[in-house]
């Protein structure tokens, strides 16, 4: 069993940041592009990393949707004070890449809900390599976070 692989955690919250249709649409086609974001926060006192997937669904440059789902977990102590290195976070690639894609997921989820009864809803936000996002583990520095 790896490192990765035993790490204690769980979800304990789920957030919508952002929601808003920008530019209504009428017909979904191959036209829309999807921009995606993935970022991390720390709370060093509660022992949580929060994950954060954005959306933003583009047609010939037109902004037409954003949306910016947290997801929240809670890390085991035993864990949590493994990734502590000085003044730093390191959260291994592999865990950081799972966050990632459970909060894709969860998001995946809020999309189809906020936007059932429009014609976004027919837009199926298609699977998502969240491993392409992380060449390395994660470095956070504590201090920037506590600001």
């Amino acid at each position: 069993m790896t490192k990765e692989e035993s790490i204690g955690f769980e979800l304990v919250g789920i957030s919508t940041e952002e929601f808003a249709i920008l530019a209504e649409s009428t017909a979904v086609d191959d036209a829309y592009e999807l921009k995606t974001g993935i970022s991390f926060k720390i709370d060093d006192r509660k022992h949580q990393i929060g994950c954060f997937v954005s959306f933003m669904i583009e047609k010939d440059l037109e902004k037409l949707l954003k949306l910016k789902v947290g997801c929240h977990f809670i890390i085991k102590l035993e864990n949590w004070n493994s990734f502590i290195n000085d003044n730093d976070m390191i959260i291994p690639k592999g865990f950081a890449s799972h966050l990632a894609m459970l909060t894709v997921g969860t998001a995946r989820g809020v999309y189809h809900s906020k936007t059932e009864h429009t014609a976004f809803n027919n837009f199926v936000i298609p699977t998502i390599n969240v491993s392409k996002f992380f060449d390395s583990d994660l470095i956070l520095n504590l201090k920037d976070e506590e600001e």
